[in-house]
């Protein structure tokens, strides 16, 4: 909100020494998207406190969204120097896998669940880069076994949760389990409270299961809300539908 924006700059110019203000003000840049506003105060975290490495890990998360993969990895690789961490390590394999590095992703993503075994949505990370790392595919079945299982038991709480419901269709999808994944994508046609995050990732599923149309559908909607392009052009399970000629005017319309 705008009143939350003006306590933390407020906290920050009474305190432009603190590390920690600016640490809150760039969190707040984050989530509302304005991410060179937020680089800029995580890189005052670090040079207040070059040992900061939360501030390093919101950083390179930064520049991951600004789309520049090499400075964000360096700063989750100075983030796990200084300190090995659940976030900077999953946030370290989420990179790899968009950069096509799917076993250094695998290996990411189970120091990850060493420290926190117990978060479905990285047991599904995790499924996801066996799934497209050769020759291990036949692994990732029990990672999204256990990210189902997961999930699902935290679904009994959040029954609404739009973000959840599609990572189960995604899960189900890449298990070969349609008749599962339809279901729950079906609960998703009526909301009205769907991100493009959550778009995207039911595009996925319907491609998965063969049904191009709907996740073309799906794919228009999530580019309609601000979706990344770059993010549909790195995605391997699009590799295909990125040919199709519906996806190619839509790049087109976006200026692609």
């Amino acid at each position: 909100t705008v009143a939350a924006g003006a306590a933390f700059r407020g906290a920050v110019a009474a305190r432009p020494g603190l590390a920690h203000a600016h640490l809150r003000l760039g969190s707040y840049y984050y989530f509302m998207a304005r991410y060179e506003e937020a680089a800029d105060c995580y890189r005052r975290v670090v040079a207040l406190t070059p040992s900061h490495y939360e501030g390093y890990n919101h950083l390179g998360a930064v520049l991951f969204e600004l789309e520049d993969y090499d400075g964000a990895q360096a700063m989750f690789e100075k983030s796990l120097a200084l300190e090995p961490t659940y976030d900077a390590y999953t946030n370290l394999g989420s990179l790899y896998f968009y950069r096509h590095r799917y076993a250094d992703a695998v290996n990411m993503f189970r120091r990850s669940l060493a420290i926190d075994g117990d978060q479905y949505a990285v047991w599904g990370y995790l499924g996801e880069s066996l799934y497209w790392a050769p020759g291990l595919r036949d692994s990732s079945r029990t990672a999204y076994g256990e990210a189902i299982r997961l999930a699902t038991a935290q679904q009994a709480d959040n029954l609404d949760d739009t973000y959840l419901i599609s990572d189960l269709a995604s899960y189900h999808a890449h298990l070969g389990q349609s008749e599962q994944s339809l279901a729950l994508s079906a609960q998703l046609e009526e909301k009205e409270d769907v991100i493009a995050e959550v778009m995207f990732i039911i595009a996925d599923a319907y491609e998965q299961m063969g049904r191009r149309e709907k996740a073309l559908d799906w794919l228009e909607r999530a580019c309609a809300a601000d979706l990344s392009l770059a993010k549909i052009e790195l995605y391997p399970g699009l590799r295909e539908l990125r040919t199709h000629p519906r996806y190619r005017d839509m790049v087109a319309r976006r200026g692609g």
